[in-house]
């Protein structure tokens, strides 16, 4: 590990113009960071961006990637589950107390250290790592904000009732929730009674250097779909999919499934695999399993058309980024991917689960290609229209400006 030391000495004096001050920021993200899914590769790209505009950026987490700011501060622990929401296999509740714990006394532990208190902790997902935030919101007062992407408010409480308490009682305690996208608003707010205006909806940025446009429209011998996923659980739906791939007969096609199995014993690929099998699709249906994010722009740029089929409101950041690439996308009608995807215009989507109104999707997607190169230039057009709303810069205004509030709110409080 690079040392950082320097980095802070040097912090008050790189701060972004835009800002009045420097903050002492806390970020806890899902722990096993360097692992690249969706909330990960942003919490790493956001910590970065912090740091490199000034900012003391600390994170606390069990792995950290090579690619992050060498300005920005780790704090490893070991002992910490590697996500903040297990919903696929057994977690016991000592597993949970010691994460929750060991989160809790690291931040403690780097608020009266030689660096400064705290300004504020942002912790990623409503349950283990915001119920550390309020632990150490009720005894060193600092505040926290907390960002739910979906994971912690659909599949994790639905799954799990810990976690369904974890949320109650932790997101009571921080004055601002970000939320991925609207549906995640309104399940905190229907199911756990939050506050509308102590929520903010703040979908994550896209990284659009890396996301280029490209016009390929079916150049090579065979129609490429692929389904790219941080992980093979139930809740991506990639089951429906495939069943819906069968039932096309456009010749020449081949789905290809990115992603890899959070399931210590790969269950969920082996369903998955089965049902390859079951349905005779061995050989086309290909399992590439995960890569590193870099290698997903060049995946999508030799893709036909990309697939989501999630079956809950989880926000997909490829959507957007295949959107930014100029993939045509097929996508479940979840409010998530409707904030993207238009039907007929700048993509398709059906109803969730509907496997035969997928399959026709697929369809019209490989033959109708006048329609398809006219979605490709309403994508073109959307993609620049919205290009800054969905940069990190615009994105870390935003951040900043709900971290300001939240001290400021803190320190008012403490007045009275």
């Amino acid at each position: 590990m690079p040392n950082r030391a320097p980095a802070f000495r040097q912090c008050t004096a790189r701060f972004n113009e835009r800002w009045s001050k420097p903050m002492n920021i806390c970020m806890i993200p899902s722990a096993d960071i360097a692992y690249e899914s969706g909330s990960t590769i942003y919490a790493a790209d956001l910590c970065s961006a912090l740091a490199d505009a000034g900012h003391c950026v600390h994170v606390v987490c069990k792995t950290f990637p090579n690619r992050t700011s060498e300005k920005v501060f780790p704090h490893l622990i070991e002992a910490l589950l590697p996500h903040p929401v297990i919903d696929d296999y057994p977690i016991s509740d000592q597993e949970i107390r010691n994460s929750i714990y060991a989160l809790a006394e690291k931040i403690e532990e780097i608020h009266h250290s030689g660096t400064g208190p705290l300004d504020i902790v942002h912790a990623h997902y409503g349950t283990i790592n915001s119920t550390a935030a309020l632990l150490a919101h009720i005894i060193c007062g600092i505040p926290y904000v907390v960002s739910c992407f979906g994971r912690d408010v659909f599949n994790g409480a639905a799954n799990d009732k810990r976690f369904e308490r974890m949320i109650a009682f932790s997101l009571l305690g921080a004055r601002y929730i970000i939320c991925s996208n609207e549906q995640v608003r309104e399940e905190l707010k229907s199911h756990w009674q939050i506050p509308l205006q102590k929520m903010i909806v703040l979908p994550m940025p896209v990284n659009t250097k890396l996301f280029s446009p490209t016009d390929c429209l079916f150049d090579g011998q065979d129609k490429l779909l692929t389904s790219i996923v941080s992980c093979l659980g139930p809740e991506k739906g990639i089951d429906v999919t495939i069943k819906a791939f069968r039932k096309c007969e456009v010749e020449n096609t081949k789905l290809l499934i990115v992603g890899q199995d959070e399931h210590p014993e790969n269950k969920n690929l082996a369903f998955l695999q089965n049902l390859v099998k079951e349905l005779g699709l061995e050989g086309r249906v290909l399992f590439h399993g995960g890569i590193p994010h870099r290698e997903i722009a060049g995946i999508l740029q030799k893709t036909d058309v990309l697939i989501d089929s999630r079956v809950v409101g989880n926000y997909s950041s490829v959507v957007l980024e295949a959107l930014f690439s100029s993939c045509l996308v097929i996508a479940s009608n979840t409010p998530g991917n409707r904030a993207f995807v238009s039907d007929n215009i700048t993509g398709f989507l059906y109803d969730v689960g509907d496997v035969p109104a997928l399959s026709r999707k697929i369809v019209r997607a490989l033959t109708d290609t006048g329609l398809v190169r006219k979605i490709k230039r309403s994508v073109k057009d959307w993609t620049k229209e919205n290009a800054a709303k969905y940069s990190m810069d615009a994105h870390i205004a935003s951040l900043i400006s709900i971290y300001a509030n939240e001290t400021a709110g803190n320190e008012q409080s403490s007045d009275v």
